[in-house]
């Protein structure tokens, strides 16, 4: 082979290699050129002093070599170079971006994959699950008397009582729901358990299936005022976990309830 023209070849083979090897933007898609590449700067290289016999197993070590190039350590297997990796160790089938960092859809500082509130709009405080903060003095005046807040979040609220033996919602249960729902849908809480519960009087039976159908009224209630179907869990649990004895009236009433609460 003509030694100018050899050169040559050399030369442009290795730029192709050095350059495939660094693309950051696309670091895998230039493998199968890269291994031409190496192919044929290992071929030529040592087809040029000795034989033609001896240039196809310079190719063959040189496509090894191009190969090997064009595939960068990626320790996290995101699909970005360690080199150009700004969050290294990120777990295993996250979704990074183009720095290597797990995605953070709504911005809002928590990584998608441990984010329980996705879509959260911009510029709301959130906490370490990635939602919203509900801070007492952000909650209506209206609504104060029946929702109970510790620090950043909705605990629980005022149970919703029950005339004996029925599962209408009173006024008092209209209010009552209808400011949790104001405080699920400010805060997009993931899922909210909605608790039925009677007094001791009747069978168990019947009274598994008044709570139901009480839990059921309260489900109603919160849905019309835009609370997620998906985000309620409804229980009946009749006469169990009373909060006080069933040994007068007054403690009756005050055991036929619906409890509303944030899910853990």
């Amino acid at each position: 082979m003509n030694a100018k023209r050899l050169i040559s070849l050399i030369a442009f083979a290795a730029v192709m290699l050095s350059g495939c090897a660094t693309n950051r933007d696309n670091p895998g898609e230039n493998i199968g050129f890269c291994t031409i590449a190496g192919g044929a700067l290992g071929g030529a290289a040592t087809g040029a002093g000795l034989t033609s016999a001896a240039a196809p197993a310079g190719a063959v070590a040189g496509a090894i070599a191009g190969a090997i190039l064009c595939d960068p350590e990626d320790e996290d297997r995101d699909g970005v170079p360690d080199e150009f990796d700004k969050c290294p160790g990120t777990p295993e089938g996250v979704k990074v971006d183009r720095d290597g960092c797990p995605l953070d859809t709504d911005g809002d500082g928590v990584p998608d994959h441990l984010d329980e509130c996705p879509n959260t709009p911009a510029g709301i405080e959130v906490n370490e699950k990635g939602c919203p903060l509900i801070i007492a003095s952000n909650i209506p005046d209206e609504c104060k008397p029946y929702l109970f807040v510790t620090d950043d979040k909705m605990v629980k609220a005022k149970p919703v009582l029950f005339a004996f033996d029925s599962a209408e919602i009173s006024g008092e249960g209209q209010k009552i729901l209808s400011c949790v729902a104001r405080a699920a849908n400010a805060t997009n809480v993931p899922m909210l358990e909605v608790a039925g519960y009677t007094d001791s009087i009747g069978s168990k039976e019947y009274n598994v299936r008044l709570s139901q159908r009480r839990a059921g009224n309260a489900r109603a209630v919160l849905v019309s005022e835009g609370v997620a179907e998906s985000k309620l869990d409804v229980q009946g649990y009749g006469m169990e976990d009373p909060v006080v004895a069933n040994d007068s009236e007054a403690n009756r009433a005050k055991n036929r309830r619906v409890e509303v609460f944030p899910k853990k």
